[in-house]
């Protein structure tokens, strides 16, 4: 309750602040799109889900009211409702999720806070930063028989019987203009919640959160219709001297022609690769009689290194996975490419986005142009726990090499710290590391038939908090990848 307190106090203070404009400008926004859940309930990757992890993905839907202090600062209040959802197969588990939040967050222009105000923009970036309180109904189920373990809120009591935590949202948005009083948004936004029961699992960060990636339409009333102040100068003579003097013009005059060619960009690269394995990328940029300084910035995920081979005379660095190349001055190309060299070491297996931008000046306006590609990288599947049933009657196999044992943890092609593992979950137990089909797995014990091994697996999730063990077994030291395989024996 405390931080609930402390979030509504944030909003008042900022609610207070906006009460004393006397700015009339008004925005009304209708957004829908996915809402992705990041917690202990996934089996995708942090920064963006497999595309063929369809449960990750739900749709939300949003309003919001915004009000413009200035050029560059706006508030907005935002209401949010939709589903989450997330998988764990390795730990059997599921969970569905029902969520409804409250937020109020300010915007700013991120042009116009570093160039000059233009009302004409035809593109604007800005961030978004907030405060706001959560609402959910969660349940966890058994992945097998979707049996309920757990619920987190009033399941199916109605919305005041929510769990409710604070969050505070943040991200990113591109408006396109498309009219005087209307606008096309994009926006990103990832909101951390105070509580880590948004999936109904306990473990892992005490934050669970979620993104909310939307396509929203805007209409704008109440404000003044913007104007361009232009000044012309005046010569005349006084007394034989030459003097000059300054007036406003406020009669329309002719604007000059301007060029309305829109740069494009053709980014190749393959869309499936293994793991290891390196690959090119060829960006061609259709710049047309564009000139003066630009920027091309690339985000490639942690593990994939950037070799440049030709790069148009620009000039290159890659620094924190993000592949940079500045020019100057553009070369008189209508057209250039850019080639470059990609590998992946040490990449896990799944779907990676690799997203870009290509910023430039034109017409003396600055131009955003954005691109992307995403890639799969194919790796060794992780073994997951076989609950045949024919194990369960204590039957020993140890005559013919086999023990069974409790696997806790499992790394793609990365050890893991043994003693961090004993002190993580207060074990005393030998830990022991084995290798099998591109993972580092870490078991407990050895034990002659199956339901010891089960019983061991209870306590350990009951006692020491490992929600996801489950029972392995091993013949001669080798790790079987089903226990069904023990039939052959």
């Amino acid at each position: 309750m405390k931080s609930t307190h402390y979030f509504i106090a944030v909003a008042l203070v900022l609610v207070s602040f906006a009460a004393q404009s006397q700015e009339k400008a008004w925005t009304v926004k209708l957004s829908g799109g996915p809402t992705i859940h990041y917690g202990d309930i996934m089996d995708h990757e942090l920064v963006f889900p497999a595309l063929d992890n369809t449960d990750a993905w739900n749709f939300s839907g949003s309003l919001s009211i915004e009000k413009r202090f200035s050029p560059i600062f706006s508030l907005r209040g935002e209401g949010l409702y939709g589903k989450l959802g997330g998988t764990r197969v390795i730990s059997n588990r599921y969970f569905e999720a029902d969520i409804f939040d409250l937020s109020l967050q300010a915007r700013i222009d991120f042009i116009d806070l570093f160039t000059d105000y233009n009302p004409y923009r035809t593109v604007n970036v800005y961030g978004l930063l907030g405060v706001g309180l959560s609402n959910w109904e969660s349940t966890l189920k058994d992945y097998t028989t979707n049996a309920v373990i757990r619920q987190s809120g009033g399941v199916d009591v109605g919305t005041l019987d929510m769990t409710t935590e604070g969050f505070v949202p943040g991200g990113l948005g591109v408006s396109f203009r498309l009219g005087e009083k209307t606008n096309l948004n994009l926006e990103s936004t990832l909101r951390v919640t105070n509580s880590d029961m948004l999936d109904a699992a306990e473990g892992g960060s005490k934050y669970d959160m979620y993104s909310f990636t939307s396509l929203g339409f805007s209409y704008s009333f109440g404000g003044k219709k913007p104007s361009r102040r232009r000044t012309t100068h005046t010569t005349h003579r006084v007394g034989g001297d030459t003097q000059a003097t300054e007036q406003a013009d406020t009669t329309t005059q002719q604007e000059p022609e301007i060029s309305t060619f829109e740069a494009s960009i053709n980014s190749e690269m393959p869309g499936e690769i293994n793991t290891g394995q390196s690959f090119a990328v060829n960006l061609t940029i259709n710049k047309g009689d564009i000139s003066g300084p630009a920027t091309i910035r690339q985000v490639f995920p942690q593990g994939f290194e950037v070799q440049p081979l030709a790069l148009a005379g620009g000039d290159y660095n890659f620094v924190s996975q993000v592949f940079t190349v500045n020019w100057d001055q553009l070369p008189s190309n209508k057209e250039m490419t850019l080639t470059y060299r990609v590998k992946t070491n040490e990449v896990d297996g799944g779907t990676y986005p690799i997203s870009g931008i290509f910023t430039y000046t034109q017409n003396a306006n600055s131009k955003l142009l954005s691109f992307k590609n995403s890639i799969k990288v194919n790796a060794p599947t992780a073994v997951q726990e076989d609950t045949s049933e024919q194990f369960e009657s204590g039957e020993t196999m140890m005559e013919q090499g086999v023990v069974f044992r409790v696997q806790i943890r499992a790394k793609y092609r990365k050890k893991m710290s043994i003693a961090a593992l004993k002190s993580r979950f207060n074990l005393n137990e030998t830990i022991y590391e084995d290798y099998h089909k591109g993972y580092y797995i870490y078991t407990i014990g050895n034990y002659s038939t199956y339901q010891q091994a089960r019983n061991k697996r209870e306590e350990l999730t009951v006692v020491n908090g490992i929600n996801d063990a489950f029972v392995v077994a091993f013949r001669n030291g080798k790790r079987l990848d089903k226990l069904s395989e023990l039939d052959r024996f």
